[in-house]
C-alpha cells in the first residue's frame, strides 16, 4: 500500500511538471526539441537517455556552486517568463561543465565511435541533453526527487511515445526498410511503444520489452494499432 501511494505521489509530480512545461511561452522551445527528435534517426534508446540524464544530475549535485546557481535561476524564473533569458543564463552557468554521456550512448549514435572531437552526432545529442536539463532545473518548481520513473515519463512526453498493439506477427528490423536486418520476430497482439518521430509513411520506430530487455527497431506502420 505504501509503495502504491508513493507511486501515485511521483506520478502526480510528473504530471505537474509536464503541465508546467506544456505552456504557451515554452511551446516554441518544446517544439524545437520535438522537431529534433522527429528528424533524428540516430538517438540512444529511452533507457540510455534516462541513464545519461541521471548521471548528469548526480554530477551537478556533486558541484555545490553550480547547484546553488541553478537554484537561484529556478527561483528567478518563477518571477519572470523570459524563457530565452533564462536559457542563456542556464547555459552560462554550465559553460564549463562537460555534459556526461555513456559509451553505450556514443556507440548507439556511431558504431565506429572513437572520440568526441568532431563527432556531430555526439555534439547534437549533448545539446539535446543540455536542453532537457534546462527544462528540468528551471521549470520543475516542486524540485522533485529525480528518479528513473520521473525522467522516463518526461522523455515519453518529449518523444511523443504512445502504446500500440501488433495486429499480426511482424519482423523488427534495424533499419526502416525490408532490407534491414531482422532483430526479432514480434508475436501478434504484442504491446509495443511507438516513437512520435515519423521515419516515413510506411515505417515507425518502436521499442518492446522482451525477457527484461528493451529492444528498439523499425516495423511497418500498417501492422500497428494505436491503443
Amino acid at each position: 500500500m505504501a509503495k502504491k501511494l508513493e507511486h501515485h505521489a511521483i506520478e502526480d509530480e510528473v504530471n505537474s511538471f509536464i503541465h508546467t512545461i506544456d505552456r504557451a511561452d515554452l511551446k516554441p522551445f518544446i517544439e524545437k526539441l520535438k522537431q529534433f527528435i522527429r528528424h533524428t534517426e540516430a538517438i540512444p534508446s529511452i533507457q540510455l537517455q534516462v541513464d545519461d540524464i541521471l548521471k548528469n544530475i548526480n554530477e551537478i549535485k556533486a558541484q555545490p556552486f553550480i547547484s546553488i546557481q541553478l537554484q537561484r535561476l529556478c527561483d528567478a524564473e518563477k518571477l519572470s517568463s523570459d524563457v530565452q533569458k533564462h536559457e542563456a543564463q542556464f547555459k552560462e552557468i554550465l559553460a564549463d561543465y562537460d555534459i556526461q554521456m555513456s559509451v553505450a550512448s556514443k556507440l548507439s549514435l556511431d558504431p565506429h565511435f572513437k572520440t568526441d572531437l568532431y563527432n556531430s552526432a555526439v555534439a547534437k545529442y549533448q545539446q539535446w541533453l543540455l536542453d532537457l536539463l534546462f527544462l528540468l532545473y528551471c521549470f520543475n518548481f516542486s524540485q522533485s526527487v529525480f528518479n528513473t520513473y520521473f525522467i522516463e515519463s518526461y522523455l515519453i512526453f518529449m518523444h511523443e511515445i504512445y502504446p500500440a498493439s501488433v495486429t499480426t506477427k511482424i519482423s523488427l528490423r534495424d533499419q526502416a526498410s525490408v532490407n534491414g536486418t531482422v532483430l526479432i520476430e514480434i508475436p501478434r497482439n504484442s504491446l509495443v511503444h511507438v516513437y512520435g518521430n515519423i521515419i516515413n509513411d510506411y515505417w515507425l520506430k518502436i521499442s518492446i520489452h522482451i525477457n527484461n530487455l528493451e529492444i528498439e527497431g523499425y516495423v511497418q506502420a500498417i501492422y500497428l494499432k494505436k491503443k
